[in-house]
């Protein structure tokens, strides 16, 4: 039996011995499906998509960080799920994305994961250069009402997908790349493809 939450009894006895990884923290991805990831807009409380806008989702007074590797409002990401391989206190986990080429950004060596909350589907985070830039990106979705994470934005909803951005241990920079470390929120869908 699977709890939402956590692994299931028979996992938690084998854990040691078979390596069983946690339940998703959010359903929706399976290993080895592919996504369509659109950004739509800035999550804040001046959508223009009329979804609603709840300030304790997002990291108040952070610096933004503009279209640093390509993302930004308009941008579509196309996401392999690999495995849950960052587990909550308590359980469950969120999965370890993979995007296909983006915005002329070079990707390489896994950076950290972002902290995982209880509404994580997914993240991606690498060793990232494009256009004179280079640092660390992660990128983590969450679903704030752990409901279906590929519905269409409803106004008055929370966001199907609320997508954090995040740019730090910034080595080299160029016009147009944060010189401090910044974080983004949007709101954004999620299509199966």
């Amino acid at each position: 039996m699977t709890s939402r939450s956590g692994l299931s009894a028979s996992c938690l006895a084998l854990a040691l011995a078979a390596g069983c990884k946690a339940d998703p923290c959010v359903d929706g991805l399976d290993e080895g499906r592919r996504v369509r990831l659109s950004l739509i807009e800035a999550y804040d409380d001046r959508s223009s998509s009329g979804v609603r806008f709840d300030p304790a989702l997002v990291q108040a007074g952070g610096l933004p960080c503009g279209m640093a590797f390509g993302i930004g409002p308009g941008t579509k990401l196309v996401l392999k799920a690999e495995e849950i391989d960052t587990e909550m206190p308590g359980g469950c986990g969120m999965w370890r994305a993979r995007p296909e080429p983006f915005g002329g950004t070079e990707i390489d060596g896994l950076g950290p994961a972002p902290m995982p909350k209880r509404d994580s589907l997914a993240y991606f985070a690498f060793q990232a250069r494009a256009s004179g830039c280079a640092g660390t990106l992660q990128v983590m979705i969450r679903v704030p009402d752990r409901g279906d994470p590929f519905r269409a934005i409803t106004p008055s909803e929370l966001p199907p997908a609320l997508v954090m951005r995040s740019v730090s241990n910034i080595t080299a920079s160029a016009a147009g790349c944060p010189m401090a470390t910044c974080t983004d929120y949007w709101v954004g869908t999620l299509e199966r493809l």
